[in-house]
């Protein structure tokens, strides 16, 4: 465990403290200054442009890996080449989708697909292509921040991006408390984009002259070379939207705006857990890429299972917890404007931790692109739990949606991720998958014991009640954790680990007589 491996979790931790502030606050200012109509068509409308991240074609996962590796063998040519051939396409594609869907928005009603009525939002256009505008031109500023992850420094690029984050939550609540339109609100959150582009620029002129992208390399040789793991990388991106875009679409289409900020805010909050999964996996992402060319694959697997252990750990005391105070705190959260159907709100829970096993194991084929087989797994379960949903959705309403996921997910990533990523690695995968998944039904029925109890028994006002749960439920997973997935062996040399690194960032304990 390296002081890189710490710096950059603290910023990715930085980040999701972030999300989870902006989550909190915004929802409660649109529905403020916003009816939850209102609300809910500006959600449905951010859904439909997210799909345009498509068009990255999943480049600048594949060329970040790239550029980490040639950095590392200090093959300064290949670097460059690889650098300035993405920075060609990505501008290409820019250009070209600014330019195209200026022309699409105004000849045709796309606004309709996403279930948003012209006479509802007249100028829908507008709000659609500044949206727009702020995702095709997030790939070409998103690579523009990814040069410091490539030279060694991911912590760096996680600030940048956290910079912006900022940037949109500070301007959309002064937008919101102002009483700015949707498309006033949809122009100003482009802000933030061009100064993080202009900032990093200069930057990169004062201290890195040679790494600053230009078109002079640009190589279609180089491009075609990259575009297998690319391309791999984009078919994992439409998997996610079908799962996650594609069930906003379906909620507006079958049951109007106000379900969409119902179901926005239910997955807003249960998405807690997830964003822990990624969190940790991020944070872990470039030093597996460094092992796994090195060739120590038993570091390799040491480090797996320590990301895998510890984010479903945290996964399942954040679920717990909101299996039972999820209700109170979403209506203290929307100031009681929201009523939330309870089996719909813990199947979504329900869907997460079952999630979590699979998705903090497919972090090592990603790092190492060689995620073929994930992909289509990915898309396998997008295609059949949307399919799901819409078959379901007139019988059983909202909660047609995560049985959707969760059926999706069990028929295509539940065995098959995981089964890859132990091939990849040299972990043997039966016993490892079976002590995965029988200690994830422990742990998990541990903790909502703990939080059942403490349920009956707390006092005080809602956020202390809140809390008192929460420190249960954390405390029986992390207990229930230690004896289910942690072997003797793997606590004293995570022990010695953090030992090294106290030592690193204080120094050795005086001891005075």
């Amino acid at each position: 465990m390296s002081l890189r491996l710490i710096r950059h979790f603290f910023a990715v931790a930085g980040g999701q403290i972030l999300n989870t502030i902006s989550t909190l606050l915004l929802l409660p200012l649109f529905l403020r200054h916003w009816s939850p109509f209102v609300a809910g068509e500006w959600v449905a409308l951010s859904g439909l442009t997210t799909l345009l991240s498509n068009l990255d074609l999943g480049v600048n996962a594949a060329v970040s890996n790239r550029l980490l590796g040639a950095h590392t063998r200090k093959d300064t040519a290949e670097y460059l080449r690889c650098q300035h051939s993405a920075a060609a396409f990505y501008l290409c594609i820019a250009f070209g989708a600014t330019l195209l869907l200026a022309l699409v928005l105004w000849l045709f009603p796309a606004a309709s697909y996403a279930g948003v009525k012209r006479s509802a939002v007249p100028d829908a256009p507008w709000i659609l292509w500044f949206l727009a505008l702020q995702v095709v031109w997030s790939m070409p500023v998103g690579l523009l921040g990814n040069f410091y992850q490539t030279i060694g420094d991911p912590a760096k690029t996680r600030w940048i991006n956290n910079c912006k984050a900022l940037g949109v939550l500070v301007i959309t609540a002064a937008a919101l408390l102002l009483n700015c339109s949707m498309r006033e609100l949809a122009l100003l959150q482009l802000i933030p984009l061009g100064l993080i582009a202009v900032g990093v620029l200069w930057d990169m002129q004062r201290h890195y002259p040679l790494f600053v992208p230009r078109l002079t390399q640009a190589n279609l040789g180089m491009m075609r070379e990259l575009l297998k793991p690319s391309l791999m990388f984009a078919l994992i991106m439409a998997a996610l939207s079908l799962t996650q875009q594609g069930s906003v679409l379906v909620v507006s289409s079958f049951f109007g705006g106000v379900a969409v900020i119902t179901f926005y805010a239910a997955r807003q909050l249960t998405n807690l857990s997830a964003q822990i999964v990624r969190m940790i996996a991020t944070t872990a992402g470039p030093d597996m890429t460094i092992l796994y060319a090195a060739g120590d694959l038993a570091r390799l697997r040491l480090l797996n299972r320590l990301v895998v252990t510890s984010s479903v750990t945290l996964c399942v005391a954040v679920v717990s917890a909101l299996w039972y105070e999820g209700p109170s705190v979403i209506a203290v959260w929307t100031h009681h404007q929201i009523s939330m159907d309870l089996w719909f709100f813990r199947l979504l829970l329900l869907y997460l931790v079952l999630q979590a096993p699979w998705l903090a194991n497919s972090n090592v084929t990603a790092s190492i692109n060689r995620h073929q087989n994930q992909t289509w797994s990915y898309l396998t379960s997008g295609i059949l739990g949307l399919g799901c949903m819409l078959l379901l959705a007139p019988h059983l309403g909202l909660r047609a949606i995560p049985i959707g996921l969760i059926v999706g997910e069990a028929a295509a990533s539940y065995h098959f991720v995981i089964r890859d990523t132990c091939r990849v690695i040299g972990e043997p995968y039966a016993p490892y998958a079976a002590r995965l998944w029988l200690g994830l039904i422990g742990v998990f029925s541990f903790a909502l014991g703990a939080g059942w109890l403490v349920h009956q028994v707390i006092w005080g006002p809602p956020v202390l009640q809140w809390a008192e749960v929460g420190a249960a439920t954390l405390a029986a997973s992390c207990l229930a954790a230690q004896f289910v997935w942690i072997s003797p062996g793997e606590r004293a040399l995570l022990h010695q680990k953090l030992a090294q690194v106290r030592l690193r960032l204080i120094g050795p304990r005086v001891q005075t007589v």
